[in-house]
């Protein structure tokens, strides 16, 4: 994302001020890595949308803020970038954290429809988590402060491990 920042920063002639976004992006981004690198790693699934049920693979940038956590996505090696995935691949995979974008009116369904399948450790050990879409799933700078919170999530289900 920096450097998407500083090519924009070089269209809108607006290089400085580019610049000093896109290094404070890297540094934090650089802290929050260090700080999780040695921790043990955790496996999670991130919907997008539910009808049809849709993740994201490792190549977007949802999934690389949950590397910088030590949260393994269990559908990166998908070729598409945002698949459709099935409840049953979910199950078969049994991540230990669920992590909900999509609007913030139709996360509390979702969550619900999640608590039917308790077989699941992120359901079992209520790991379920409603994350900003907008934060996520648009990423700007604000993405930072969303990956600070999600890092905190992280630490909350390596806690029950």
């Amino acid at each position: 994302m920096a450097k998407e920042i500083r090519y924009f920063g070089q269209i809108l002639q607006t290089q400085t001020t580019a610049n000093k976004v896109a290094n404070r992006l890297e540094n934090k981004l650089a802290t929050l890595s260090k700080a999780n690198q040695n921790k043990p790693k955790v496996t999670a699934y991130y919907q997008i949308w539910n009808a049809p049920m849709m993740t994201i693979n490792g190549k977007q940038t949802i999934s690389q803020a949950m590397n910088v956590c030590g949260a393994q996505n269990i559908f990166a090696d998908l070729p598409i970038l945002a698949p459709e995935v099935s409840i049953e691949s979910v199950i078969e995979k049994n991540p230990d954290t669920i992590l909900l974008g999509g609007q913030k009116e139709v996360q509390q369904d979702w969550l619900n429809a999640w608590l039917k399948w308790p077989s699941i450790n992120a359901v079992k050990k209520h790991h379920i988590y409603l994350l900003k879409a907008d934060t996520f799933q648009r990423p700007t700078e604000r993405l930072i402060e969303g990956i600070e919170g999600l890092c905190k999530k992280i630490d909350q289900v390596r806690a029950t491990q």
